[in-house]
């Protein structure tokens, strides 16, 4: 997912959520500015057993994990407001989950 959630974000204007055992991250669109909040469409995909992905249903202020580091750096200007609009329900996420998770993406960071 890490590889593929930058390019369906940016391809379907969407945010993309990856909730997994190892590793959580949201994706924004990389080149497009965001919508109107109520435009906003969610795609949240789980990953289970190692070996499958499922969509999953979150409630409309569930808590979303922090945005991937390849969006972080490659986002255009337009782009970057995505995360702002999102800002609390990450914050929420990190509350819950501490400060003890590792954030790896495409480029191999790791935090």
């Amino acid at each position: 997912m890490p590889n593929m959630g930058p390019v369906i974000a940016s391809f379907y204007k969407i945010v993309v959520v990856h909730i997994s055992k190892l590793q959580c991250l949201t994706f924004f669109p990389l080149r497009d500015a965001p919508p109107p909040i109520t435009a906003h469409r969610i795609l949240p995909i789980g990953y289970v057993n190692g070996c499958h992905f499922i969509r999953l249903e979150l409630t409309p202020d569930a808590p979303l994990p922090l945005a991937s580091r390849t969006w972080e750096r490659y986002c255009s200007d337009v782009a970057s407001s995505w995360a702002t609009l999102y800002v609390d329900q990450m914050t929420l996420f990190k509350r819950f989950i501490g400060t003890d998770v590792a954030v790896v993406d495409i480029l191999g960071d790791s935090n």
